[in-house]
């Protein structure tokens, strides 16, 4: 035996691939603001940034109550667009939760018409007009002066 050895270095195994990672964003609520029982749109767009496919599960939540959820599978590096439809028959404003992003809608109620008047109402004749408000504010200025000017008389005359 000798001292001398011959020693190789065995080349590194190649890195394994990245498991799929999803990063979601881009969340759109539309339209914003529905009349009761009109559709909304809510859409997000979720992204698979790892080296290999994977599956997703998107949850939509409205006002913190579970409404849908969906499960999509993304090849490695894709992106895909996932839509939600839904209504509310009832007037006010709702939070839209998509995995931890938020948004709102309004639902507002429909406008309902003004009733007719019950009389039609006569235009004042020309030349008569009504004065007595002027008369009323008249009157409150000059009791306004003239209640301090009359305290103020009568504890100087005392």
């Amino acid at each position: 035996l000798t001292a001398f050895a011959i020693i190789a270095y065995a080349a590194p195994p190649p890195p394994l691939p990245l498991p799929a990672a999803f990063t979601i964003g881009s969340l759109i609520v539309s339209p914003p603001e529905v009349s009761a029982g009109e559709m909304v749109n809510i859409s997000i767009r979720v992204n698979n940034i790892g080296e290999t496919a994977g599956s997703y599960t998107v949850t939509l939540e409205i006002n913190g109550q579970i409404e849908t959820t969906q499960e999509i599978t993304l090849s490695a590096g894709t992106s895909e667009t996932v839509t939600f439809t839904t209504a509310r028959d009832e007037a006010g404003s709702y939070l839209v939760d998509v995995n931890g992003i938020t948004g709102s809608f309004t639902v507002v109620e429909e406008a309902t018409p003004a009733p007719p008047p019950s009389e039609p109402v006569e235009p004042e004749p020309e030349g008569k007009t009504r004065q007595w408000p002027i008369f009323v504010i008249i009157g409150a200025v000059a009791a306004a002066v003239a209640i301090p000017l009359t305290l103020r008389w009568r504890a100087r005359r005392d």
